[in-house]
């Protein structure tokens, strides 16, 4: 009774490698451990003789032997949500069951076979992230689960921090990827009256100014300099020689200037010029940018010591997916906003978008996060699954089932978006049209407008005559 007790505490803290020594009346030694899973029990701690002291020696040279080898089938409960293109759950409505695939899960399928155990998946879509304990008090969350060790593996772009590994225990990471700051444009895109100062820098407006001034001081009359200036003919040229040499070598002198300016002009308006685009975060928060992540993303952040004494400048939504962040960012209207997604996901995006030019990514990453299978602290599959993790990475499958995964989850989006997105470039296109046509029509409309009118007033006039 008390050695099954012993061992049962001892499975309660994933204590695997537990012996108890018991001394009999023949002064015979045993020693008892436990199997937790074999053919007839799973995740049970019986007791089972594993060696014995014969007067001279132990029987068994091997004190620990090994217990996970394989787990004779025995249902892992694996906890997980819809998060493409790592995790993809759909209903299967002809065997009325659940059915997962994507990068992950195909991960969990490999360690299945090699381990030989069944794959028991708890949902947990539904649920919304911001609910959970350790961010608002609820006790339904992935952290929740593996503390009170009713999951025994968790997955799902379940991304590392250093709370989350104090508490929990994780192997070894398959997937990283940069966080990166996106922004329109638009917000750099630079104003009509600013581009009419831009083609010069200051010092030649000012010694322009000044040349100017010169020239208004030696003649009071300073109309005809501002003619010159504006590349208009004079009406009159002054009678005195010195006047007209001052006028010609003025004249000579602004002529390639103007024409510099104005072919710079025409080509700067041809090219939407856009002031200096910002090259890291810290750059962002100085000119008082507000940045947008999801819930997730904003909770590993808020570790950063940057993020940590601005967390005013950061706000999260409540979704667990980047590209919802990202059609988020179209919506601002060019304020200052930028979203924080991961460098795969926004890649994808800018592909899939009809105006990829219009976004800018921050050269400078965020932050890197990294995605693990995590376990409950301390649990005994930890060796197993790092190992054949490491195992994969090494021979290159977790790369190719990543790349696979991508671009399958890519695919799939881009078919049905396809047929809209073309329709949204065909009016783009032809909103120009329309409104050329608006304008023209317009002025049609006020000059038939105006010479109705003329010649009303013409034959009112005749008639007045006669």
């Amino acid at each position: 009774m008390e050695l099954g007790l012993i061992l049962e505490h001892c499975l309660a803290h994933y204590w695997l490698h537990c012996n108890v020594m018991i001394q009999t009346a023949d002064v015979d030694v045993l020693v008892y451990s436990y199997y937790p899973y074999t053919s007839d029990h799973c995740q049970a701690a019986y007791p089972v003789q594993v060696n014995h002291f014969d007067g001279q020696r132990m029987v068994n040279p091997t004190m620990f032997p090994e217990k996970l080898h394989q787990l004779h089938g025995c249902p892992i409960s694996v906890l997980t949500w819809h998060q493409p293109p790592f995790v993809e759950l759909k209903w299967d409505e002809h065997s009325n069951s659940l059915r997962a695939s994507g990068f992950e899960i195909q991960l969990v399928d490999h360690l299945a076979r090699l381990l030989n155990f069944t794959v028991d998946l708890i949902n947990l879509t539904l649920i919304q992230p911001q609910l959970y304990r350790l961010a608002n008090g609820s006790s339904e969350g992935p952290m929740e689960f593996l503390l009170e060790r009713r999951a025994n593996l968790s997955l799902g772009y379940f991304r590392k921090t250093a709370r989350r590994n104090q508490l929990l225990t994780t192997g070894m990471s398959y997937y990283s990827s940069p966080l990166v700051a996106v922004l329109q444009r638009e917000t750099y895109l630079i104003g009509s009256l600013a581009l009419l100062t831009f083609p010069f820098e200051w010092t030649v407006w000012l010694i322009l100014l000044g040349s100017l001034a010169l020239q208004i001081a030696i003649r009071r009359a300073g109309v005809p300099v501002l003619e010159l200036l504006l590349g208009q003919s004079l009406a009159r040229l002054p009678r005195s020689w010195l006047h007209r040499l001052v006028f010609a070598h003025w004249l000579y002198a602004v002529m390639p200037l103007r024409i510099c300016y104005q072919s710079l002009l025409f080509h700067l308006i041809r090219m939407q010029l856009f002031a200096a685009l910002p090259v890291s975060l810290e750059q962002l928060l100085a000119e008082n940018f507000q940045g947008v992540c999801t819930g997730n993303t904003l909770r590993m952040l808020h570790e950063m010591p940057l993020v940590a004494g601005r967390t005013e400048s950061f706000s999260g939504l409540a979704t667990p997916y980047d590209q919802e962040v990202l059609d988020s960012l179209q919506q601002t209207g060019g304020h200052k906003v930028f979203a924080i997604a991961g460098m795969d996901v926004t890649l994808a995006y800018l592909r899939s978008s009809s105006r990829p030019d219009s976004y800018h990514v921050v050269g400078q990453p965020v932050n890197v996060e990294y995605a693990g299978l995590y376990m409950p602290k301390h649990s005994y599959l930890y060796e197993k699954v790092d190992h054949a993790i490491r195992r994969l990475d090494d021979t290159g499958f977790i790369q190719a089932w990543r790349r696979a995964a991508f671009v399958a989850h890519r695919r799939e989006e881009k078919l049905p978006q396809e047929h809209d997105r073309r329709r949204y470039i065909s009016n783009s296109q032809l909103s120009g049209v329309y409104k050329l046509m608006t304008v023209l029509y317009s002025i049609c409309g006020f000059v038939f407008a105006g010479e109705l009118l003329l010649q009303r007033w013409r034959d009112r006039r005749t008639g007045r005559r006669t």
